[in-house]
């Protein structure tokens, strides 16, 4: 077993495709992006571990103590998790990933997508859409259906039938896909589909600015976008349940900061 507790360490040991690692008193946030093989990663403590498994891996996770590590998995990976103790591990299913969980004593859990987990009757388990199979626990399902309920989860701030999305841009008030969100403009969607893509055929938004950030990390601005409840679209059971979009923009955009204020 190799003891890491820095971002260096962990990349090194991460290099043996069938690592045995122990992190439990790392010094600020580590990430471990696991593309292959099928290391085996304990934490615990308070420890801020974010794991993407992606490709076909097969990480083996064990949560203990009070941490609360955040579990991605995509394409085909097929993570393997153990929650014991009072641990607070997110696991989130996007692509054909499967991750499985194991969970006993007072864990909390909180899982997004094709996930199948078997819990003890002490846990419980906080379970995003409709695609988790969860056995055991004591279960709280979120379904999102509508426009108004995935406002109204995220923290969307909406007035008479108005929603105000964001999105994060580049100096020129452009998105990555180099469509113009000026502000005091009003721009409708050239390609809009109807809502029937997750991904394109529309103006796509976030729930905050630091949240659009997610899918534009060197952004530089920020734009509050007012959209009408009618006209948005969501997929909550897709591969960025974190995003909505919509036909176009009823009001005019105004700049504002990484908090959502006006400038």
């Amino acid at each position: 077993m190799i003891t890491v507790s820095t971002q260096a360490e962990l990349d090194l040991a991460l290099q043996n495709p069938n690592a045995e690692i122990s992190i439990t008193g790392a010094i600020g946030r580590l990430t471990a992006n696991i593309f292959y093989g099928a290391p085996y990663i304990e934490v615990g403590g308070s420890v801020d571990l974010h794991i993407t498994a992606r490709d076909s891996s097969q990480p083996h996770i064990t949560a203990w103590g009070s941490s609360q590590p955040h579990i991605t998995a995509w394409e085909s990976s097929q993570p393997h998790i153990e929650a014991r103790g009072s641990s607070r591990p997110h696991i989130e299913a996007w692509g054909s990933s499967q991750p499985h969980i194991e969970a006993w004593g007072y864990v909390q859990l909180s899982v997004f997508g094709a996930v199948i987990a078997k819990v003890s009757a002490k846990c419980s388990v906080l379970i995003h859409g409709t695609k988790a199979k969860v056995k055991g626990g004591k279960q709280t399902r979120v379904v999102i259906r509508t426009p108004k309920d995935w406002c109204e989860y995220y923290g969307v701030k909406v007035v008479r039938g108005i929603a105000t999305l964001y999105k994060a841009l580049d100096a020129d008030y452009k998105s990555p896909r180099a469509f113009a969100y000026l502000p005091g403009t009003t721009p409708a969607a050239p390609d809009w589909d109807g809502g029937k893509a997750e991904c394109g055929g529309g103006l796509h938004f976030s729930p905050s600015p630091a949240m659009a950030l997610e899918f534009y990390p060197g952004a530089v601005k920020f734009a509050a976008c007012p959209v009408r409840l009618k006209d948005i679209a969501i997929h909550p059971d897709g591969d960025y349940p974190r995003k909505c979009k919509a036909s176009g923009i009823c009001k005019p955009i105004y700049e504002v900061d990484r908090e959502g204020e006006a400038k």
